[in-house]
């Protein structure tokens, strides 16, 4: 298992190929929190989502051809975000399921910044 950050967000991502083109026969999940960032809006935050959408991939995999890198063939998605805020991920771990919950900040008036659920969902293969 291994759990990231430092990317300036957070993100749930799947592993969907292996580089020699084989499916997964278990799920592999990469789960992404950087906890401490600035809250990003407005264009910065238009940009991350840019950068890791379909367009973004593909403007990344040309960019990586043009300065000659060699092909990634290790095939990821993007499920769940990109969440632009400081986050706080939990990741529970139980006998048939794992969950990934991410919270993040949120200003509440007097009450000050609290957290608030940004996505919850299991990360265990859909029932047949």
């Amino acid at each position: 298992m291994v759990l990231s950050g430092d990317v300036h967000f957070a993100y749930v991502a799947t592993l969907r190929a292996w580089a020699d083109g084989a499916t997964p026969q278990v799920p592999v999940h990469q789960l992404v929190s950087s906890p401490l960032c600035y809250d990003l809006d407005g264009t910065i935050a238009g940009g991350f989502r840019a950068l890791v959408s379909p367009f973004g991939k593909r403007v990344g995999r040309w960019l990586s051809r043009l300065a000659g890198a060699p092909p990634t063939t290790t095939t990821w998605t993007i499920d769940t975000g990109p969440v632009l805020h400081n986050v706080v991920t939990h990741l529970e771990l139980l006998p048939d399921d794992a969950r990934v919950r991410i919270e993040r900040t949120r200003a509440d008036g007097e009450l000050g910044t609290r957290l608030y659920t940004a996505l919850e969902r299991s990360l265990a293969p859909a029932a047949d």
